[in-house]
């Protein structure tokens, strides 16, 4: 039985800057900043093309029972009791992936703190994040009903409300944030009405 992610959306993959040589390859994720150190992972592949695979250096469990590839190409070794303890879209030990790699639409900046969120360990800070790494990580974690990492999502983007009302508004409404609704209104009571109407999915919109 293959290994099915139940949620099918598709992301932009954000930018990457590479440098390899014959044993590692290095990935800097401008969007995700999380340290002032580089991110190293260990290659898998003797090719030194931009479609080798490399594993992430953090979650990289000899035990794994699940690999899962972000679109830039970094393997997550990952636990499978972890995914389904902590999120809603991953299934369960139960199911069995043959070895198979599940390819997520996502790149590994953004992957690296979401799974952050199902593993044993200290939760990230993504006080540093800024707006468009917050927002794609937000649409993430809902995507992939990482429960732990809602409310920190919501309330940082609750810091970027006056500059992004807009954006904040259609993501409070489509998953259901009423008090984010409601501030993000309250900012836009005063804008231009077509505008705010043409960035808001229609389903959203009364006719």
């Amino acid at each position: 039985m293959p290994f099915i992610v139940r949620h099918n959306y598709i992301s932009e993959s954000l930018p990457a800057l590479w440098s390899r040589d014959r044993h590692y390859c290095m990935g800097t994720i401008q969007l995700f900043p999380l340290s002032h150190q580089p991110l190293y992972y260990n290659i898998q592949s003797s090719s030194r093309t931009m479609n080798s695979s490399c594993t992430h250096v953090k979650f990289n469990a000899n035990d794994a029972d699940v690999v899962i590839q972000s679109s830039d190409h970094i393997q997550f070794r990952l636990h499978c009791k972890h995914l389904e303890a902590h999120t809603g879209a991953f299934p369960g030990m139960d199911v069995k992936t043959y070895g198979e790699i599940v390819e997520l639409s996502e790149p590994a900046g953004l992957l690296e703190i979401l799974f952050a969120f199902t593993s044993p360990q200290r939760y990230p800070d993504l006080e540093d994040l800024k707006f468009d790494s917050l927002l794609a990580l937000s649409e993430a974690v809902e995507k992939y009903e990482v429960y732990a990492a809602m409310y920190p999502c919501v309330t940082g983007l609750n810091r970027f409300i006056r500059e992004y009302p807009i954006d904040i508004l259609t993501h409070g409404l489509k998953h259901d944030y009423p008090k984010l609704i409601d501030e993000a209104a309250q900012h836009l009571l005063f804008s231009p009405p077509i505008p705010t109407v043409e960035k808001v999915p229609a389903t959203f919109i009364l006719s």
